[in-house]
């Protein structure tokens, strides 16, 4: 008797154990298609000229925003 309660609560763990392991699978792949599906893959400047190389993007985005800090701290400094 005690031999069957042990094997059966092993036997519960191992499902249990599956149960998470495909949930785990499930939630990383879940979180894999949205990374992709959030990915820039093409911007456009200010000229309106398609940017597709991932360097291009970055320089852009490092130019936009350091333009955008530049504004806003002048915009302060002349109140």
């Amino acid at each position: 008797m005690i031999w069957w309660k042990s094997f059966g609560s092993k036997k519960l763990e191992c499902s249990g154990l599956e149960t998470v392991n495909r949930n785990t699978k499930f939630f990383h792949s879940h979180v894999t298609d949205k990374r992709n599906k959030l990915q820039l893959k093409k911007i456009k400047d200010p000229n309106e000229n398609l940017l597709d190389k991932e360097e291009d993007i970055m320089q852009e985005a490092i130019t936009f925003y350091t333009d955008q800090l530049l504004r806003i701290t002048f915009q302060q400094t002349l109140r």
